[in-house]
């Protein structure tokens, strides 16, 4: 409850800075996807029983995450913040492949959202007047640039050129994944719709789909992944399968792979309890891991974050989950194979109602890339601490900076990467 407590919260904060709640709700679901601290949905989760075997955690091998050492050659060394708006993006000519998009830091005095492609050149996409549109994704070569507008149209632009195209006129769009090869694009569907008689229990509708979309053929089907409101797309396959998992916190990290046609193929679920630090069991509470989950693009390597707690600084009794470290877990053998230790946070912040997470100098995962992990190194906000994109080395697991930001930044929208 205190985590929904911090979330409405930040809707309530957002509200005064946007003419609009709904959109205050996207940027607060947005910031607090990329800087999750505590998890949110736990307070409104639909328990839903699921057919399946726990899988005992077996000891740790020394096995680690092989491969060729990870790159992002693509984003910038150093991303300049400009004082005037840039330029809106081109719609007579193509631009280079995209790189990122951000928020900067003030929002009401500043554009809403800025596409930074791979030249180095940036363009206004979002106009801070817009309130309701956003970002939605990137391709995985940069091409494709995906944006939502008011939770109900999904457009495609076509970046090498000046196709621009609405995919999809649907109410509930939520995130939007792409397959690791391009070729799929996976729009998450929830909404939950209420009849004359919501009054009465049980008379509301949930409807939790996805839309799938062949980029190489325009194909597109339609499926339900559950009928819980809190289960969420963590990836889709290069085969189209997608992978699911429910929004929980607790130590059985679980994720279950679903075919084009909505049927689960298989359901693997690792008890991680054994593996959490003191600091990371909670004797009251549920332990706080599985609140993120990454797939790597091998397709088994699954990136969970754990999370500890962490006394307020401000003398308001609180305490404050915050993002320790990171544990991979080998899907084909549900193992854990590894843990990264991540640089400590600073001590937490918070903001006047004592729960909001933003002040937290922490990192949050960004997205994932071959042998490699991408993350957000949010050095508090708006008080001119460290801010950059940073790398984890799954082989060496040394962290290193690969974009530094020249200044404060309200949120990362969109990161090309791989998922």
């Amino acid at each position: 409850m205190t985590a929904l407590k911090g979330l409405l919260g930040e809707i309530a904060e957002q509200a005064n800075l946007y003419d609009s709640t709904e959109r205050a709700i996207v940027v607060a679901q947005r910031r607090r996807r990329l800087t999750r601290i505590a998890p949110v949905a736990a307070a409104l989760a639909l328990v839903v029983g699921v057919g399946g075997v726990w899988l005992p955690l077996r000891p740790d091998s020394d096995t680690a995450v092989l491969g060729p050492a990870p790159t992002a050659d693509w984003l910038p060394r150093t991303l300049e913040l400009p004082r005037a708006d840039p330029p809106p993006l081109p719609t007579d000519r193509g631009v280079a492949p995209a790189s990122l998009s951000y928020i900067p830091a003030n929002p009401p005095d500043s554009t809403g959202e800025i596409l930074v492609t791979e030249d180095g050149k940036q363009y206004t996409v979002i106009p801070r007047a817009d309130k309701r549109t956003h970002i939605g994704g990137i391709s995985p070569d940069g091409r494709w640039l995906v944006t939502v507008r008011n939770g109900y149209e999904v457009q495609l632009r076509d970046l090498t050129g000046t196709d621009e195209r609405v995919v999809a006129r649907i109410e509930g769009v939520g995130e939007v994944k792409w397959s690791s090869d391009g070729r799929w694009l996976a729009i998450h569907v929830a909404r939950t719709s209420v009849g004359p008689d919501a009054t009465e229990p049980g008379n509301e509708q949930v409807i939790n789909r996805a839309l799938l979309i062949d980029m190489s053929s325009g194909d597109r089907r339609e499926l339900s992944i559950s009928n819980s409101p809190d289960t969420v797309i963590t990836a889709v396959l290069p085969s189209g399968d997608l992978v699911v998992r429910d929004i929980t916190e607790g130590s059985i990290v679980e994720a279950r792979v679903l075919d084009q046609a909505g049927h689960q193929r298989r359901r693997i679920a690792v008890d991680v309890r054994a593996k959490l630090t003191a600091a990371e069991r909670q004797p009251q509470t549920a332990d706080h891991v599985n609140v993120e989950q990454t797939l790597l693009p091998d397709g088994h390597t699954l990136l969970v974050r754990t999370y500890r707690e962490r006394a307020a600084t401000n003398g308001q009794p609180f305490m404050i989950p915050v993002p320790d470290d990171v544990l991979a877990i080998d899907l084909d053998s549900a193992v854990v194979t590894r843990r990264y230790a991540m640089p400590d946070p600073d001590p937490v912040q918070p903001n006047i109602d004592g729960l909001s997470d933003t002040a937290c100098d922490c990192r949050a995962a960004a997205g994932p890339l071959p042998g490699g992990m991408l993350f957000f190194h949010n050095g508090r906000q708006g008080t001119g601490g460290p801010t950059a994109l940073e790398l984890l080395d799954l082989s060496t697991g040394q962290l290193r900076v690969v974009t530094t930001i020249a200044g404060p930044v309200f949120l990362i929208g969109a990161i090309r990467v791989s998922n």
